[in-house]
C-alpha cells in the first residue's frame, strides 16, 4: 500500500529571509557590539580626561555622540534578527566606504605632496655653479637642529645658526614658482651687505619662512617692502623656531642694536619647532642670559667651515632621509587623511594648548633688546588652517601667546585680526600647503609698518 504524502510548498520569500536572518544574526550581533564597544571605548577614554572648561564641540564630539551610539547599539541588539542584520550591513557598508575613501585620500594627498617633477635642489645648485655662480643651497632651521653643522675655532666648537654661507648666490625655494635665489650678505642672510653699518636706525626682523619671504622675490617679502622707508636687517631662516631665533638675535641682532626688533611668530609650526629645539643642549644654552658663541667675530672661520660642510652633505647619497611610507595601518584605521579634509578641529579633552619655553624665550629677547635701548615687537602670523576650520580652533595656543606678551608688556601686531577682515582670507595663501601671496605679504607688511610708525600706540591696537 502506497502512502500519500502532501506536496511540499516552497518557502515564501519572507520565510527565506527570516531563516537567513536567524542564521547570521549572531554574526550581526558581533558587528553591532564591536562598533558599540569602539564608541564605549572613546567615551571611557574621554571620561578619564575630563577637565573643567570643556567646549560645546568637545562635549558633543567626545561625550554626547559616543553615548548616543552606545545606546543605539544596545537597542539594535534587542531588535529582531532581521533588524539586527540590516543594521549590521549598514555599519559594514559605511565602514568599508570610509576605508576606501581613506585610501583614496591618502594616495591623493601623497601625490599633492610630491608635486610636479623637475630639477632637484642639487641640480639647480649645479646649474647655477655651471653658469659661474658661487652657489649654495639654503639650509633651513630644522636641518640646522638635526644635522648640527659646527666648526672648530681653537678649543671652541661653534654651532652654525645661519641659513647659508656669506657672499654667495643662495638657492632659496621654488614653491609653485620658478626657482628663486638671493645674494647673501657677509653672514649668509638675504640682505644688502650695507645694512650691517645702518646702526640703531635700522629695523631687525627675526622669524621663519614668513620672514624670509618664501616664496616671493625679495622685494615682495615683508623685509623688502619695509626697506622702502627704512633700513632692514633680515635675520629670517626658513624652518627655524623660537630658540634658534633667540640665538640669531643674540649673535647677529646685537651687531646692529636696532631701535626696533620685529619678531614674526608663526602659529603653524613654531611650537613644533620649539619642541625639537628644546632637546638640543647647544641651543638651550641661549636661555642663559649672556650666553653667546661670538659667531660674528669668527665669521671668516665659520664661513669657511660652513662651505665645506654644505659641499660634503651635498655629495652624500641620499642627502635627505627616506620619505615616510605612503600607507600607515594606524593612519588608515583612524581615517587621518579624511579627517584632514574636514574643516573641524576639536582637540581631545585634557589636551590643553602649550607654548612650552616661549614665555621664557620672549622674556630673554625682550631683556636683550631693552638692554641696548630698543623695543621688541612681536607679530603673530596666522596659518591657513585657521581660516579653513569651521568648527573648533586649530591653534588654541594663540590665546596663551597673547596673554604672555601682554604680561611682559611686549607690543604685538596680531595679523589674524587684519587677515580676518578680508572677504576670503584663504586667498592670501598661494595654496593650502604653501605661503602667502604677494598680496598677503603686502597686507602683513602694511600692518607692521603702521605699528613701527606709531610705537606709542596702546597694546593690541597696532594691527587695527
Amino acid at each position: 500500500m502506497v502512502e500519500w504524502e502532501p506536496e511540499r510548498q516552497p518557502a515564501s520569500q519572507q520565510e527565506q529571509t527570516s531563516s537567513f536572518a536567524e542564521r547570521v544574526s549572531p554574526l550581526a550581533g558581533v558587528v553591532i557590539a564591536a562598533f558599540g564597544l569602539m564608541a564605549l571605548g572613546l567615551l571611557g577614554f574621554a571620561l578619564t580626561r575630563v577637565v573643567s572648561g570643556l567646549s560645546l564641540s568637545q562635549i558633543v564630539a567626545y561625550y554626547l555622540v559616543p553615548a548616543l551610539w552606545v545606546a543605539v547599539s544596545v537597542l539594535a541588539l534587542r531588535r529582531s534578527a532581521e533588524a539586527r542584520v540590516g543594521f549590521a550591513l549598514l555599519l559594514l557598508s559605511i565602514g568599508c566606504s570610509l576605508l576606501v575613501a581613506e585610501v583614496g585620500a591618502t594616495v591623493l594627498s601623497g601625490a599633492q605632496r610630491a608635486g610636479p617633477t623637475g630639477p632637484s635642489l642639487l641640480d639647480e645648485v649645479r646649474q647655477l655653479r655651471a653658469s659661474g655662480a658661487d652657489a649654495f643651497q639654503v639650509i633651513v632651521g630644522n636641518q640646522l637642529v638635526n644635522l648640527n653643522p659646527h666648526v672648530r675655532v681653537g678649543r671652541d666648537t661653534l654651532h652654525v645658526v645661519t641659513p647659508a654661507p656669506g657672499h654667495a648666490i643662495i638657492r632659496l625655494c621654488s614653491e609653485d614658482r620658478p626657482m628663486l635665489t638671493y645674494a647673501s650678505d657677509r653672514y649668509g642672510f638675504d640682505n644688502p651687505d650695507s645694512v650691517w653699518s645702518a646702526g640703531a636706525n635700522s629695523v631687525t626682523m627675526i622669524g621663519d619662512s614668513y620672514t624670509v619671504g618664501v616664496c616671493v622675490p625679495s622685494a615682495d617679502a615683508i623685509p623688502g617692502q619695509l626697506r622702502a622707508t627704512r633700513p632692514v636687517v633680515n635675520l629670517g631662516i626658513s624652518g627655524s623656531g623660537p630658540l634658534q631665533q633667540l640665538a640669531l638675535l643674540r649673535e647677529y641682532g646685537a651687531q646692529v642694536k636696532s631701535k626696533q626688533v620685529v619678531w614674526i611668530l608663526y602659529e603653524g609650526n613654531d611650537f613644533w619647532d620649539l619642541a625639537l629645539e628644546a632637546n638640543r643642549a647647544w641651543l638651550t644654552r641661549y636661555l642663559s642670559a649672556g650666553h653667546v658663541q661670538a659667531l660674528a667675530a669668527h665669521a671668516a672661520a665659520v664661513d669657511s667651515g660652513y662651505r665645506q660642510w654644505i659641499d660634503s652633505i651635498s655629495q652624500r647619497a641620499p642627502v635627505v632621509a627616506a620619505a615616510a611610507p605612503l600607507f600607515s595601518f594606524r593612519d588608515i584605521l583612524t581615517l587621518r587623511a579624511l579627517r584632514a579634509l574636514v574643516p573641524v578641529s576639536i582637540p581631545l579633552p585634557g589636551s590643553g594648548a602649550s607654548i612650552g619655553l616661549l614665555p621664557t624665550i620672549l622674556a630673554r629677547a625682550n631683556a636683550e633688546v631693552r638692554g641696548w635701548g630698543g623695543e621688541l615687537v612681536v607679530v603673530y602670523m596666522p596659518a591657513y588652517l585657521r581660516y579653513r576650520t569651521v568648527i573648533g580652533d586649530p591653534f588654541p595656543e594663540r590665546a596663551l601667546v597673547l596673554a604672555a606678551l601682554s604680561a611682559q608688556g611686549i607690543r604685538v601686531v596680531d595679523l589674524h585680526e587684519r587677515f580676518a577682515r578680508e572677504t576670503n582670507p584663504k586667498a592670501l595663501w598661494v595654496t593650502p600647503r604653501s605661503h602667502l601671496t604677494a598680496q598677503g605679504y603686502h597686507l602683513a607688511a602694511s600692518a607692521i609698518a603702521r605699528s613701527l610708525d606709531s610705537s606709542r600706540q596702546p597694546f593690541g591696537d597696532a594691527a587695527r
